[in-house]
């Protein structure tokens, strides 16, 4: 499984984000092995996405957030709970990872906005924003990791 998590870009000078506290959990289809050269071109095993696993007979459509190929975050932040997990460190991992990472974007994303923008003082208001998806991997110890 991967997390699908849902970030707010209100200005980019100064920088300002919204961390979305759910999304989705998107589930691979078949059982996961690591790869090798007998599976490596067994999507359905290695991949998430919906427009991959959609075809896959074991896809299951479900409109609740518990059940099926695609679950709510809500889902996942009850199931750590349920099972000891610390779902506040969990969160405050996934708020670095989106920092860190839209600190190293800034510059550019920020240089963009101003060629779009000639003559604007810096630190204006803000006219647009931007919402972006972070597709992220989990390891056993719940320490978050960009895809």
């Amino acid at each position: 499984f991967d997390l699908r998590i849902y970030i707010l870009v209100t200005s980019c000078d100064p920088l300002k984000i919204f961390l979305y506290h759910d999304g989705l959990v998107r589930m691979g289809t078949e059982k996961y092995i690591p790869p090798n050269e007998s599976n490596l071109t067994q999507l359905y095993m290695h991949l998430t996405n919906y427009s991959v696993n959609k075809h896959n007979e074991r896809f299951e459509r479900d409109e609740t957030e518990n059940k099926g190929s695609k679950r709510s975050i809500k889902w996942f932040t009850e199931f750590l709970q349920a099972n000891q997990h610390d779902v506040a460190k969990f969160w405050s991992d996934i708020s670095e990872l989106v920092v860190k990472t839209l600190i190293v974007a800034e510059p550019h994303v920020l240089h963009a906005y101003r060629m779009c923008r000639p003559g604007q003082p810096p630190g204006s208001e803000s006219v647009c924003f931007e919402v972006l998806g972070f597709d992220i991997l989990l390891d056993r110890k719940l320490k978050p990791w960009l895809l």
